[in-house]
């Protein structure tokens, strides 16, 4: 967790002083989602780090605490972080690679890039509003009570 959140925050702050340099359409592109693959790498490394640490805190006492643990706020904070991490990533990396995939199918990967428009900057910044607002909401899905149950993957029974 922590090299994590050490290296993304380098790879972050290298974008987002690097971006303002693109001039190019496939320059900017690139930048944008390694930077929003960093950013959700670096929210799942908190979740690592802060899970650790709490881990380390109660360790031997968590079996007799897990009632409490499992139906806190701090679980709850930290798995809307972690889903959010992990979907900001995934949906990043899904996008770059039909960007990718497009161009390579065009043949247009090795022809000379246009340069940004206020259009394409606008596109792109909607895009990338769309894939926050999309992740953060999937990660909040299990919050409301009535929604609970909308992700479980297992049930275990204890009579």
């Amino acid at each position: 967790g922590t090299l994590a959140i050490l290296f993304n925050s380098i790879n972050i702050t290298r974008c987002m002083k690097t971006i303002k340099k693109c001039k190019t359409i496939r320059s900017l592109t690139n930048k944008v989602w390694v930077l929003f693959i960093s950013s959700g790498d670096f929210l799942f490394g908190l979740y690592l780090f802060l899970i650790s640490a709490y881990d380390y805190h109660y360790g031997d006492k968590f079996c007799t605490l897990q009632a409490g643990w499992r139906t806190g706020n701090l679980c709850t904070f930290l798995g809307v972080i972690s889903t959010s991490g992990s979907f900001l990533s995934m949906f990043s990396m899904t996008i770059m690679s039909v960007i990718r995939f497009r161009e390579i199918r065009r043949s247009s990967l090795f022809i000379s890039s246009p340069t940004v428009t206020k259009a394409f900057a606008m596109k792109l910044t909607l895009t990338c509003l769309l894939v926050i607002v999309i992740a953060f909401l999937v990660s909040i899905i299990p919050i409301f009570s009535n929604l609970e149950d909308f992700f479980i993957n297992g049930l275990s029974y204890n009579p």
